[in-house]
């Protein structure tokens, strides 16, 4: 489970998968992220800051657009 994923490398795993990978420090995952979920994980997943923006980028925009067609 995707949730589960996140949560164990918070809570757990973040000093091990830094010791394996420096891109994957708290630090990094956090600057890069912010507190979004899908973007964390994509970023845990694929290592790769562009598309893990572009998921928390297409996500907030699709939030707005709910907003604004709630609103029609």
């Amino acid at each position: 489970m995707p949730t589960e994923f996140v949560n164990w490398y918070y809570t757990n795993a973040s000093d091990i998968l830094t010791s394996l990978n420096p891109l994957l420090n708290e630090n990094i995952v956090n600057k890069t992220c912010s507190s979004n979920f899908e973007c964390t994980h994509d970023y845990l997943i694929r290592i790769n800051s562009f598309t893990s923006g572009a998921t928390a980028s297409e996500l907030q925009s699709f939030e707005q657009s709910k907003v604004v067609l709630g609103n029609i």
